[in-house]
């Protein structure tokens, strides 16, 4: 420092500039940082509230519509799934469903569905409804269902319409969610 007091050194301001920036730009890094690792949870979470409510969306669909069309499916196509996404439920033209189903409306909900302001793709979310016999009988190809779904599908429930939604939250990284329940038969509102 100067003794005479008018100012600073163009050193001691150097000094400054480089103590600043040594303890600044860590601080960024790690604040950009955790900016992506919180960005990742909230897609997360979002990929989560979807797949638990197109589980409950789908048990909500008529029954045997969807073990109607499955069956069919299955007999005239050996595929051993039926799946859904947002492309086949907006042009309502699968598994021999008539366009006025419920099946369609439940369908647009479920695919529809926003949470924490994030939507997903038609490739990024399907959801699959099978029985473990058509599996076994007809094993699904790995070019057409993920290999998440596909290990789901091989410790399914025998007897039970099984019914498994996979989710890719992100496709960077490669991070998928997948969820299976089971789906059966349940007596109509109002009926005895």
């Amino acid at each position: 420092m100067k003794l005479n007091g008018k100012g600073f050194s163009l050193l001691e301001i150097l000094a400054v500039i480089m103590l600043t920036a040594a303890v600044v730009f860590p601080l960024l890094a790690s604040l950009t940082g955790n900016m992506e690792v919180n960005d990742r949870v909230r897609r997360r979470n979002a990929a989560s509230l979807v797949t638990v409510s197109a589980l409950q969306g789908f048990n909500a669909a008529p029954f045997s519509r969807l073990d109607e069309a499955l069956k069919d499916h299955v007999e005239n196509h050996e595929e051993a799934y039926i799946y859904f996404d947002k492309d086949i439920c907006a042009a309502k033209e699968a598994y021999d469903i008539p366009a006025g189903s419920n099946v369609w409306n439940v369908c647009e909900l479920v695919f529809d569905l926003k949470m924490a302001n994030e939507t997903f793709a038609a490739e990024n979310f399907r959801v699959f409804l099978y029985y473990k016999e058509d599996v076994v009988a007809y094993p699904p190809d790995e070019d057409d269902v993920p290999l998440e779904v596909i290990r789901e599908m091989e410790q399914a429930d025998e007897v039970l319409l099984n019914i498994t939604v996979w989710l890719r939250y992100d496709a960077k990284h490669e991070r998928t969610l997948v969820r299976s329940g089971f789906m059966t038969e349940r007596p109509e509102v109002g009926s005895s």
